[in-house]
């Protein structure tokens, strides 16, 4: 049924005529090359999120999501040409967009004639490149988009997921569960889980597997991993074989993965054993030492015993971590042994394990430290820490009509960092809050061409203009100077 819509919609660009010549902008395979993103208009959906990657090759892979209407987007793929160093003609599939306008920034969706589409909606038809230098605006862009996704599969239970296009798959592996691959076209094979194997490098899982319908065996490569729709980077490389009992051919998969971060690591952490020996405050002159966690930017904070210390986990899986050298105050005291004795011990941890209300450092050999949850890491504002989405912006209801992807949400976490969703546009931010008042700063928000800038606009204007705030029936309300600007209510 979406295959027959995206046609339809095809046949009615193709039907639409303009006789506005389009003006010349040089190109080249190389100079073009990259991935294009905008949201285009639909007749009977909000609008469809349209994605193409030009590769240098001369080929291209592109993605159409009907909002509201599916979560899984069309895809399809063939060769494409340069035509008078100005046209990008796309060829080999009958389903693809066909023509478009080289602009200094970007692509303009022309119809079937090569014409310029005009009109109210004639904006919109103009794709914004996605470039490198846009991606380094923001360093934890990944991190942004990916964020909400990581959330949501670990309540799912999920513990490692991938996908990948051409056509268009996915993988959920929920560990002592269950796993499960479909694709578009209808393969669906769910097993119960069963563990991998390890290739001798360690670098390598492999998966045989058997179901009801067939084979399946899947490879998981730890490889940086782009995702030639999205642009968004992965840690894994996955290699996916199926073959079903019913045909002799075995059909070939390949895609990007991620382990699901443990987001029971979040928070601050203190010491209370070193190996089996407790900690004694009384042996620390500036207090015991502590470990905090920021689960999506896959970074740590903390304090030794006398400096401060911060940088990156590399590793944040289930059930295993791998903490890596970072950055240290430099300050002289009496009793270095025992800071450093601390650090050492996180640098040599590979596993941990969570239970009443205790965090287990350990390596295959033994346990190193344990540590206890410290409510008291919670900041005074901690009623504004959960997941919202706005229900109204300046005494006005929230439309969903306005914003193309969604209604905008913020989630703000135990370190008191926002992140979410703009209506198009991805945001994350830094929150300060007491008792009564809030302060958002330091908002940085992903730079998709969107129809719903203005509103965009607005919205993050009044995040940031907000001085005070109120939690009731669950509700959030951010108020400026005691006028109320934003209406949030709590969702799941």
């Amino acid at each position: 049924m979406l295959l027959k819509n995206f046609t339809i919609y095809l046949l009615l660009l193709n039907l639409i005529r303009f006789s506005l010549p389009v003006s010349a902008q040089s190109g080249s395979l190389h100079e073009i090359a990259g991935l294009y993103a905008g949201t285009i208009p639909c007749a009977d959906c909000p609008g469809i999120q349209y994605k193409i990657s030009l590769l240098r090759n001369g080929t291209y892979e592109e993605s159409a999501l009907y909002i509201d209407r599916s979560n899984t987007p069309i895809t399809s793929g063939g060769n494409y040409t340069i035509e008078d160093q100005s046209i990008v003609k796309l060829g080999g599939n009958p389903y693809s967009m066909g023509l478009f306008r080289i602009l200094p920034s970007g692509l303009q969706m022309l119809d079937a004639g090569g014409n310029e589409i005009r009109g109210a909606l004639a904006d919109r038809y103009i794709l914004t490149k996605l470039t490198r230098s846009m991606k380094n605006q923001q360093t934890n862009q990944d991190d942004i988009i990916t964020a909400p996704l990581n959330r949501k599969k670990y309540h799912q239970g999920i513990t490692f997921y991938a996908t990948g296009n051409e056509p268009s798959w996915s993988l959920d592996i929920a560990a002592g569960k269950s796993i499960h691959f479909k694709t578009l076209e209808g393969q669906d094979m769910k097993t119960p889980f069963a563990e991998g194997i390890k290739a001798m490098d360690q670098h390598i899982t492999l998966f045989n597997l058997q179901t009801e319908a067939g084979t399946l065996s899947i490879q998981i490569q730890q490889e940086e991993c782009i995702d030639n729709m999205s642009g968004i980077r992965h840690p894994f490389r996955l290699i996916i074989d199926v073959r079903n009992n019913n045909e002799n051919e075995t059909r070939h998969y390949e895609g990007c993965g991620t382990y699901v971060p443990g987001y029971g690591l979040e928070g601050k952490w203190t010491l209370k054993k070193t190996g089996t020996v407790e900690a004694d405050e009384k042996e620390y002159q500036r207090g015991l030492p502590f470990l905090e966690i920021n689960v999506d930017s896959s970074s740590y904070s903390g304090f030794a015993g006398c400096n401060r210390f911060m940088g990156k986990i590399s590793s944040i899986e289930r059930g295993l971590i791998r903490i890596n050298d970072g950055a240290i105050t430099m300050m002289a005291c009496p009793d270095m042994e025992r800071e450093q004795a601390f650090l050492s011990a996180l640098r040599i941890t590979t596993h941990y394990k969570i239970a009443d209300g205790e965090l287990v450092l350990s390596n295959p050999d033994k346990t190193i430290l344990v540590l206890k949850q410290t409510p008291a890491s919670v900041p005074i504002g901690y009623r504004v820490i959960d997941l919202w989405v706005l229900e109204s912006i300046n005494g006005k209801k929230a439309d969903p009509k306005n914003y193309p992807k969604e209604l905008p949400r913020i989630e703000i976490n135990s370190q008191m960092k926002l992140m979410g969703n703009a209506g198009c546009n991805n945001i994350n931010g830094t929150v300060e809050a007491d008792e009564k008042t809030i302060k958002i700063t330091a908002i940085m928000m992903t730079k998709m061409a969107c129809p719903a800038a203005a509103e965009e606009t607005e919205f993050v204007n009044a995040l940031q203009g907000a001085n005070s705030y109120q939690v009731e029936n669950n509700r959030l309300s951010l108020m400026k100077n005691g006028q109320e600007t934003l209406v949030f209510r709590k969702t799941d």
